[in-house]
């Protein structure tokens, strides 16, 4: 069976699936899916602007107007290579944290066990700690690809070790990551140790810091990701803050400075061949984004992640 969105629903009617994909959970199509769209809204990680839970939906309604299956950077048209399906919204405790993330992990193990590709729609930064903690059952540890203003390996904020800005020093210190083979681009911001590479704490990521991006052709950002990575099995993590405020205001950090997404697109379409294991997008806060444009990145955005499936299985089915 072939998965293909429904082409010839109004676009503000009806149930709002991500691109209009079969929205279910049920066995039968796990065991066709290649790959998932999962949202997951939890955001009492965080300790600025909480209201990213509702990003999910924000996410899938927006994939609704303008977005087809054809590529046409990558010359595919993805539906014909990639078995997709929305897989709803993971349930979570929004009081209990380590709830949160042990439901998490279960409500994303069935697609683990059927080797389906998470593209996980946050929610905040947090929610990357759980699923690289589901993606360990089957694969790790994992080199990190994270697009984002924050480093997000800080030990604790207040005292409290899990939540948006910690989740991948608890992920490198559980082994789910490599830090040697992980790194992290757009890092920039005020409060950061003064130091031209960035400041990825503790841990030994290389740092492409969001100055860098002002006079870094995208080849040569595409150039020191795969170098980094190597052949090493990938989780791509986007913070929607990584963007520059004035197209990305609509999250709970913005920060000034940063990318247009003519900028990031070529950086991510440059990644394609890798083998990307998991994404996640993350930080949408629909409450701060008036004119949807944040919402409407976000969505492109998972469109772009699904292209990149699609041309590594139509590159593995060639070979």
């Amino acid at each position: 069976m072939r998965f293909r969105p429904k082409r010839d629903a109004l676009p503000f009617a009806g149930l709002a699936s991500f691109m209009r994909l079969p929205y279910t959970q049920d066995p039968a199509y796990l065991d066709q899916a290649d790959t998932a769209i999962v949202g997951i809204p939890l955001d009492s990680g965080t300790f600025y602007r909480a209201g990213a839970r509702f990003g999910p939906r924000a996410i899938r309604l927006h994939s609704l107007y303008q977005l087809g299956p054809y590529h046409p950077i990558l010359s595919l048209d993805v539906f014909e290579h990639l078995n997709v399906i929305d897989y709803g919204d993971l349930g979570v405790d929004l009081q209990d944290t380590q709830k949160a993330y042990r439901m998490i992990q279960e409500g994303l193990a069935p697609l683990i066990e059927q080797e389906i590709t998470p593209i996980c729609l946050g929610g905040d930064h947090s929610i990357s700690y759980p699923v690289l903690g589901a993606l360990a059952s089957a694969v790790s540890p994992l080199a990190l690809v994270h697009f984002d203003s924050h480093p997000d390996t800080l030990d604790a904020i207040r005292g409290n070790r899990y939540n948006h800005g910690t989740p991948f020093r608890r992920a490198a210190e559980a082994g789910w990551i490599d830090p040697e083979h992980s790194i992290q681009i757009g890092i920039r911001g005020a409060g950061r140790v003064p130091d031209p590479k960035g400041d990825p704490g503790p841990l030994p990521f290389e740092v492409i810091s969001g100055e860098a991006l002002w006079t870094l052709p995208p080849d040569q950002v595409v150039d020191r990701i795969r170098r980094r990575v190597g052949n090493h099995p990938v989780y791509l993590s986007f913070d929607l803050d990584v963007m520059d405020a004035a197209v990305a205001p609509g999250t709970g950090s913005p920060e000034i400075g940063g990318p247009l997404s003519r900028d990031i697109l070529p950086i991510l379409r440059g990644l394609a061949g890798l083998p990307i294991k998991g994404f996640d997008i993350v930080e949408l806060l629909p409450e701060a984004d008036p004119q949807n444009t944040t919402a409407l990145l976000a969505a492109n955005l998972v469109f772009e992640f699904l292209a990149l499936l699609a041309h590594r299985k139509q590159k593995v089915s060639q070979e």
